[in-house]
C-alpha cells in the first residue's frame, strides 16, 4: 500500500475511533443529565432515570460495537488489508 492509501486508511480509521468515543462521552453525559428527574419514580425497585440509563447504554455499546467492527471491515477491505474473509 502506498503512503497517500495508508494516510487515508488511518484518517479514516481515527476519524471511526474518535466518533465512536465522542458518541459514547455525549451519551453518558447527556442522557444521565436528561434522566435525572424521573429517579422520583421505580421500576423494579431502581429509580426509572437509572433503569433507562443504564439499559439504553448497554443498547448503545452493543450498536456501537457492531457498527465499528463493520465500518473497519469495510475500510479493511477498500484498502485490501483484510487477510481472511
Amino acid at each position: 500500500m502506498e503512503s497517500s492509501e495508508q494516510l487515508a486508511y488511518w484518517r479514516r480509521t481515527r476519524f471511526v475511533a474518535w466518533f465512536t468515543m465522542a458518541t459514547v462521552l455525549l451519551f453518558v453525559i447527556g442522557v444521565n443529565a436528561g434522566l435525572a428527574g424521573l429517579n422520583s419514580m421505580s421500576f423494579l425497585g431502581f429509580p426509572l432515570g437509572y433503569f433507562l440509563a443504564v439499559q439504553g447504554a448497554l443498547t448503545l455499546f452493543v450498536i456501537l460495537v457492531f457498527v465499528y467492527a463493520n465500518y473497519q471491515r469495510y475500510l479493511d477491505r477498500k484498502y485490501e488489508l483484510l487477510e481472511d474473509d
